[in-house]
């Protein structure tokens, strides 16, 4: 799904920058980035990956933490449900 999900956000970027005007924005996006990466592409997907998934991480860990801070005071289950 996460693959899904990139592909269109990546396809909206694209196009987006395809009709972006120097009149309102003097700048391309994506040529800027290829300017800035030229020659270390790799090492920016590796970054930009690293910082996805520890980003993933800490959203899964504050979703814990919320989901615990909410459950009940009196349910004992690891996944609390209307059954407490």
């Amino acid at each position: 799904m996460a693959k899904f999900w990139g592909e269109i956000l990546a396809t909206d970027h694209a196009r987006a920058d395809q009709d972006f005007s120097k009149k309102y924005i003097s700048y391309s996006l994506e040529k800027q980035v290829t300017k800035l990466t030229d020659g270390k592409h790799k090492k920016f997907r590796d970054l930009v990956k690293e910082i996805a998934f520890d980003y993933a991480a800490q959203v899964e860990r504050d979703y814990h933490s919320f989901n615990e801070q909410l459950k009940p005071q009196n349910c004992s289950l690891t996944q609390c449900n209307n059954d407490c």
